[in-house]
């Protein structure tokens, strides 16, 4: 009798909760949502099979309503077959890249801003930081901003892109990603 209680107390530590298997079955459906919304190239470095890619490719022809619904559903049950681990590394991975570019992006466009001010100290300060650049090529580039940034100012309708300006913000995003 007593082995027989034993058998059962250890079954029931095995057994899931219902309600933890809802929240497992929706964590699933959210990562099939996530890998929905991602783009072609993005889902290229994720590891998954050719079964799920496929499934992910008729989800993004799938608009709305129910029939999306169900084939989230179908992508989640692919997940749970192969595991999710993988997948939410990759994921994981593809979140630090994409902040990593933030961060370089917003530091890149104050270098910009403050070079394009027309401070000479400021030049020498961007080359000091980062003494791979190109100096002949910044100057030009810097020099070229600040003319269009003042022609832009005199007129009536500024652009907030304009050509000089993206091409100094390239080139210093090159030089800063190095």
């Amino acid at each position: 009798m007593n082995t027989e209680n034993m058998i059962n107390k250890d079954d029931d530590e095995c057994l899931i909760s219902r309600t933890e298997q809802k929240k497992a079955a929706r964590k699933l459906v959210l990562l099939a949502e996530q890998l929905v919304a991602l783009s072609d190239t993005m889902l290229l470095n994720i590891p998954l099979s050719d079964e799920l890619r496929n499934a992910i490719g008729t989800a993004k022809k799938i608009k709305v309503g129910n029939p999306l619904k169900r084939q989230m559903h179908f992508i989640a049950k692919l997940i749970r077959k192969t595991g999710p681990e993988p997948i939410h590394t990759a994921l994981d991975n593809l979140q630090q890249q994409d902040c990593v570019h933030e961060k370089n992006t917003k530091i890149t466009t104050q270098w910009r801003d403050r070079l394009i001010d027309g401070n000479n100290t400021v030049i020498s300060e961007f080359i000091e930081k980062f003494p791979n650049c190109n100096k002949q090529k910044l100057n030009q580039l810097v020099r070229a901003a600040i003319k269009e940034h003042r022609l832009l100012n005199q007129s009536l309708t500024p652009q907030q892109n304009t050509k000089q300006k993206r091409t100094l913000f390239n080139f210093l995003r090159e030089v800063i990603s190095k």
